[in-house]
């Protein structure tokens, strides 16, 4: 474990925004310590994250000490955990071979059970087969649908943050934002579509009927889904079709795809 502890050491060193000497310095050393035991233990827990700290104390100790580290209002997303994603980001491109290509991000919006009594509401980036949450917000509560505006503050503050990233990293990048069903509202469309201007693939119900919109018009013509399909959906970068369900209440927005053709880009 201490090898760890300090290959992450120096590199949070390397790349803090601050001279890291004093108080900078002793932070991020515990910093340094909660990473190296959540990598080691796998969990998330104080007390498992706290064993990866360097100093001779009982367990007790470093789960008391994780938990004052959190607690610290010294401690903060700009120092410690935004120059560490830029480089993340950085490093999915350079693995991937795409550091000076066009790399397009595919951003999942989830939510999930935290512990007994609190739930997640998250964004992750996906990295090969895994997907590595990159922003969230717990609150109390049990496992269930988050109301419309946490998803769209959510999703408007991550996204805008990812971009202000890489273009800082001088890196051409798009955003794809995937997400089930619970997150189909008009409202999170409407964010992706002309704030954000970003792509997106949301899961809705598999018999839905759609109508296809011309210009103001609406056509005649009407397309159902396949029950087998799940409106899983590979996204093509050209034109934006919009349509609507019957009762008119919802959009789903689906790029250079047209009803005809769903079937076959489903997967």
């Amino acid at each position: 474990m201490k090898k760890t502890f300090f290959e992450i050491q120096t590199f949070l060193n390397h790349y803090s925004p601050k001279p890291a000497v004093g108080y900078v310095a002793q932070r991020l050393n515990s910093l340094s310590g909660l990473i190296s035991g959540a990598i080691h233990t796998g969990s998330s827990h104080l007390a498992k994250i706290g064993s990866g700290l360097p100093q001779e104390i009982n367990a007790l100790s470093k789960e008391i000490h994780a938990k004052r580290f959190l607690e610290n209002k010294h401690i903060g997303i700009r120092v410690h955990y935004m120059p560490y994603l830029k480089q993340f980001l950085a490093g999915i491109l350079l693995k991937s071979g795409k550091l000076r290509q066009k790399h397009n991000f595919k951003v999942i919006i989830d939510g999930s059970q935290t512990g007994s009594r609190h739930v997640t509401l998250m964004l992750s980036i996906v990295v090969g087969n895994r997907s590595i949450p990159v922003f969230w917000v717990v609150r109390k509560g049990k496992k269930g649908h988050f109301p419309t505006e946490m998803h769209t503050d959510l999703v408007e503050k991550g996204i805008t943050t990812l971009q202000e990233i890489v273009k800082s990293l001088a890196i051409d990048a798009t955003f794809c934002l995937l997400g089930d069903g619970e997150f189909d509202s008009v409202d999170l469309q409407t964010l992706c579509r002309t704030t954000l201007k970003i792509d997106y693939v949301l899961r809705t119900s598999s018999d839905a009927v759609l109508y296809m919109m011309r210009a103001t018009k609406l056509a005649q013509n009407r397309y159902t889904i396949p029950s087998n399909c799940q409106m899983k959906l590979r996204v093509f970068l050209s034109q934006i079709l919009s349509f609507q369900t019957k009762n008119l209440k919802k959009s789903i927005f689906y790029t250079g795809l047209t009803p005809i053709n769903l079937k076959n880009h489903c997967f």
